[in-house]
């Protein structure tokens, strides 16, 4: 059937069709019938006509051939296509600013707008081509949200990038150079949290204080949104061992946020979360505890305990109760968190990973070796397709199952583990970072199994100087390395550099004296 022997309304509506993709990318009826600007009863005939598939209820595809044909007429009217390319693009810009809320609830719909995907990103293609700063500023956020739960880190950094790059050269030729500018601060601080989770830790740092400079350059910018930059910057400084630089910038934040917010909005949570964290690398562990029951009240009072954000901030209050050895409080926690995440994100994102790893943790803390190797090498598995191969995150858990496998007298594998965690590392956080060093400790113990007393002695010593000078000479990981120094100085006879280090950990109250 020719385009010309359809009734007018059937005619229109395929011409008008014509502005979405063809198959395999499909369209809902709602979006046909809004773009297309007809019934739904428009859309039922065209597909009893033969020119629109179904895929599934509620949903067409047209071939390629029926697009490029019908595409003409849009093509030889300019007023039309860009009447019905303005429909196409708001529809999808509505479809995605609705849906902010809905993304921050227990059961975001990641496959309602996952189905919806090539739509959207033609829609970001169209942002950035023809400069639509006011529909940016409409689904920045959602966007960023969809990205972070799919766990889609390159494509959301990808086209905060681009964006990044687009508002710098608008500040120069715009009028509201204000506007762009809080804008670019906002871009700034979304691009420095996708490259934290892809592991660029130095250009994270670079652009997030850029964003902090900038935002100080406004006389009259948004405390509250000042304090996000505050918060996002302090996140990296935690990475990198900047544990005072951290932990300034979350409390000055908190002050903002609760009088701003009250002390009871969901960015209190998160700040109190991440200053937690703070507390738990620093050996705070009391303090830690409090600060993530605090921050898990808020969000239990605010979004319910099946959310999201209670799940991971869950999963991190465990840490601190496995240092009290509450391994049952501890178990329970990490299969709660397991089921909320896997249900609202999918078997295979990176927060379903890291709970993984950390109850192969604690089976391995309670000598559950056979039932925690299955479960690190799950966790790995899902690190490698969600974060790629170079991630620091995989090397945690890498060095974690060598970890098991030194316990078991699986002594080469172990070692090929510990060896691959240690470049990951090295390349992405540097040598000087405690996690670095901590691996580089692991190895010195397997030396120390090994009976290689003296290349374990060698690495031992490296390991307590950096530890030393990076957190304190009475952080849990410095004390620990003195300890496994003073074992292998007993174990070469260096008497005098033993009876040293029992003085340093009895000066330490650590030992009680003798």
């Amino acid at each position: 059937m020719s385009c010309e022997a359809l009734p007018g309304a059937e005619q229109q509506a395929l011409i008008h069709l014509a502005i979405f993709p063809s198959k395999p990318v499909s369209f809902s009826e709602e979006a046909g019938v809004a773009v297309a600007q007809c019934k739904p009863e428009s859309l039922e005939k065209l597909y009893d006509y033969g020119l629109l598939e179904t895929i599934e209820k509620g949903r067409y595809t047209f071939h390629q051939t029926i697009v490029d044909f019908c595409g003409l007429e849009l093509l030889n009217c300019s007023t039309k296509k860009k009447r019905v390319r303005e429909n196409y693009f708001s529809y999808y810009t509505q479809f995605i600013s609705s849906r902010t809320q809905v993304l921050d609830s227990s059961k975001p719909p990641l496959q309602e707008i996952e189905t919806e995907i090539d739509h959207i990103r033609r829609l970001l293609d169209n942002v950035i081509e023809n400069r639509k700063l006011d529909v940016f500023d409409e689904i920045c956020n959602p966007i960023e949200s969809f990205f972070f739960m799919r766990g889609w880190y390159s494509d959301g950094e990808s086209f905060f990038c681009k964006m990044s790059k687009l508002l710098k050269k608008e500040i120069n030729e715009s009028k509201t150079r204000e506007f762009v500018k809080q804008l670019l601060i906002r871009v700034l601080i979304i691009k420095g949290r996708f490259q934290k989770f892809l592991g660029d830790y130095e250009n994270c740092i670079s652009i997030l204080e850029k964003a902090l400079k900038l935002s100080k350059e406004i006389p009259d910018y948004n405390k509250v949104d000042f304090s996000t930059v505050l918060t996002d910057l302090a996140d990296i400084y935690t990475v990198h061992d900047r544990y005072d630089d951290s932990e300034q910038l979350y409390r000055e934040a908190i002050v903002i946020q609760e009088k701003s917010l009250g002390c009871k909005h969901l960015r209190l949570a998160r700040s109190y979360g991440n200053l937690a964290a703070v507390s738990l690398r620093k050996g705070h562990y009391e303090d830690a505890e409090l600060q993530y029951k605090h921050s898990l009240s808020i969000v239990r009072n605010s979004l319910g305990s099946d959310h999201i954000l209670f799940a991971l901030l869950s999963g991190s209050l465990a840490l601190v109760l496995k240092t009290q050895e509450r391994y049952e409080d501890v178990e329970e926690i990490y299969k709660n968190s397991y089921k909320i995440l896997k249900k609202s994100l999918g078997s295979k994102h990176s927060h379903l990973a890291v709970v993984l790893n950390n109850l192969a943790e604690l089976y391995r803390a309670q000598g559950q070796f056979e039932k925690a190797e299955p479960i690190y090498k799950e966790a790995i598995e899902i690190k490698e397709i969600s974060l790629g191969n170079k991630h620091p995150s995989l090397a945690t858990t890498l060095g974690n199952l060598a970890i098991l496998y030194q316990i078991i007298k699986r002594y080469e594998d172990a070692e090929e583990l510990y060896r691959k965690s240690l470049e990951i590392q090295e390349k992405s956080l540097g040598g000087k970072n405690s996690l670095t060093i901590l691996t580089k400790h692991n190895i010195a113990s397997l030396y120390l199994f090994r009976e290689d007393y003296h290349t374990a002695k060698q690495l031992f010593e490296e390991v307590l100087h950096s530890f030393t000078d990076i957190l304190g000479e009475k952080h849990p990981h410095t004390i620990t390395t003195l300890e496994w120094l003073g074992e292998v100085y007993h174990r070469l006879d260096m008497k005098e550099d033993e009876m040293r280090i029992k003085k340093r950990l009895q000066d330490l109250n650590v030992l009680e004296g003798e």
